[in-house]
């Protein structure tokens, strides 16, 4: 690889402008091959308040990259004999119970998250009683049907792990992953012990509202942690060594950790994610430039870390942040080892582009109107500027900054109190012309709405409308609105924003989104407001000034 020390530089400077962008602390990273670790790079802070900079042995939270080590001890049981894979859930755990009207769902399916379970529970101290707790929930199709991603079909894995072995899960982990491969600078589970060892996660301020970069960081909630999930921490250099093995198919320089049968369960793709990216027994994989892409990615409170390999280039990279969403893509920095290793031109860095700028912003313009409220758009020089209370705003277009994950290109940032709850999104009728704006509950309409203005509902539906809280910092919290006699769910999650609608069910609850195992139900109605929701677990309505 003649150019790869230009390659590291120019990565180097693609993590930084990424920093600056989102208002990451700081950044470490790992790049290896299959034989060898090729480097070790920390950028920034590890601790804002101290100054103390990142170092290759500041320590983070890996989030769901822990789904992965739980998946490969799975494997390693199967291949001893002790569990079969294809065997229903309940022949290790006896007393596991779900309402279903399907076939049982299999160890398999867990793996590769086609189990049909939705979210249930809430995160406590042990899993067994949230697993226990999923007996009132209920399947949403068939196993192995389609893919829908949820942490328990892992946390019951865990569990399954911990009956067969008689072990806790920290004790398999570290036995039969962490010591063969010789990550000594890795926990299985968060105690607080650790705690002094790992950089200080950060998140910004307002947690029920778009995130925007002139918000303030704080250091993020901790928690002890211990499930088979999400409970790992550790450094690029260590995860990297997971990394190798899996690029070396199951092989260590020591011996075998998987099979190569176990390795291709693994990373064979059966569910479909999102976009290209795929689900195996264990492992995400993609197609990007005809190679073949295995990985994981996951986030804490906090914390957020990457693992990816280019299969076909023989390289692969670790990156670990210690601020809130988004990750530092894989995609971009692969690409430009991948160029490397290859000794073609590296891909020039993505142009640093000002969310205010926009070529289409006159397809905006005009005036809109909700009830007594009302606002004007005009454009000036690729500008979107809103004229309200006799103010001048300029808009900025979410997805320039943070891509089209987080946000349409029809959604905007307005750095005002009056918008500050909400993306104000546009809607656009069958000729693509921008007819009406949503802000929360909010509806503006241009003049060039034609459409109904009347919308009938279930009255119910109006106590359901509102903030919602539970006092857990793994839970966050989320907004009901209604507009146009459709409820839809407002989550804000670090930079993450979603907004999806409620689909009602006859049993009076509630799908998160068209055909989705989700579920979401109100009760305990005073006053004409439902004062809780379940969403997994109970959030409590809160006094809200919006």
């Amino acid at each position: 690889m003649k150019n790869i020390e230009a390659a590291f530089a120019h990565l180097d400077r693609f993590i930084e402008q990424k920093m600056r962008a989102t208002k990451i602390p700081g950044v470490s990273l790992a790049i290896t091959s299959r034989e060898k670790l090729l480097r070790v790079a920390t950028f920034g802070l590890a601790n804002l308040d101290t100054q103390t900079p990142m170092t290759p042995e500041t320590m983070f939270y890996t989030g769901s990259n822990g789904k992965t080590f739980t998946g490969t001890a799975v494997l390693q049981l199967h291949e001893e004999g002790l569990v079969d894979i294809h065997q229903p859930i309940t022949r290790y755990l006896p007393w596991f119970k779900i309402q279903s009207r399907y076939a049982p769902i299999t160890l398999h399916h867990l793996l590769c998250h086609t189990s049909g379970i939705p979210h249930r529970g809430d995160i406590l101290p042990d899993p067994h009683y949230e697993i226990w707790t999923m007996r009132e929930g209920e399947t949403a199709f068939p196993p192995g049907e389609r893919g829908d991603y949820t942490t328990l079909n892992t946390r019951i894995l865990g569990l399954v792990l911990e009956e067969v072995l008689g072990q806790p899960y920290g004790e398999i982990i570290q036995q039969r992953l962490l010591d063969p491969l010789g990550m000594t600078s890795t926990v299985p589970v968060l105690t607080h012990d650790v705690r002094p060892r790992i950089g200080i996660g950060y998140v910004p301020l307002f947690d029920d509202r778009p995130a925007h970069l002139s918000h303030p960081l704080v250091p993020a909630p901790w928690l002890q942690a211990n499930f088979a999930d999400a409970s790992m921490a550790t450094t690029p250099t260590d995860l990297a060594k997971f990394l190798r093995m899996l690029m070396n198919r199951g092989q260590t320089p020591e011996g075998r950790i998987l099979s190569e049968e176990s390795y291709g369960r693994m990373v064979e793709p059966v569910a479909l994610r999102y976009d290209d990216m795929y689900f195996g027994a264990g492992m995400m994989s993609n197609r990007e430039e005809n190679c073949f892409l295995i990985g994981r990615n996951g986030a804490g409170i906090g914390h957020a870390v990457v693992m990816w390999a280019d299969l076909d280039s023989d390289i692969g990279v670790v990156i670990m942040i210690n601020g809130a969403f988004p990750y530092i893509e894989e995609s971009f920095p692969l690409q430009i080892l991948r160029a490397a290793v290859q000794e073609r031109p590296l891909p020039p860095l993505p142009p640093a582009i000002d969310p205010r700028q926009m070529e289409n912003a006159g397809e905006y313009a005009g005036a809109y109107r909700c009830g007594d409220s009302c606002f004007e758009l005009t454009e000036e020089d690729g500008l979107l500027i809103m004229h309200y209370r006799e103010e001048r705003l300029v808009l900025e277009r979410r997805s320039t900054v943070l891509g089209s994950e987080n946000g349409s290109e029809d959604s905007f940032f307005a750095d005002h109190p009056d918008f500050a709850f909400f993306l104000l999104i546009f809607g656009r009728d069958n000729d693509n012309q921008i007819v009406e704006a949503f802000h929360g509950s909010d509806w503006y309409t241009h003049k060039r709405y034609d459409g109904p203005t009347h919308f009938d509902y279930p009255e119910v539906w109006d106590a359901y409308v509102g903030h919602y809280r539970v006092y857990n910092p793994w839970r966050y919290n989320f907004r009901v609105v209604l507009r146009k006699g459709r409820l839809f769910l407002v989550e804000v999650f670090g930079w993450l924003y979603w907004e999806t609608e409620l689909i009602p069910r006859e049993k009076g609850d509630f799908t998160i989104g068209e055909g989705s195992p989700e579920l979401i139900f109100f009760d305990t109605i005073v006053n004409h407001r439902a004062l809780r929701t379940w969403k997994g677990c109970g959030y409590y309505y809160r006094f809200t000034l919006n």
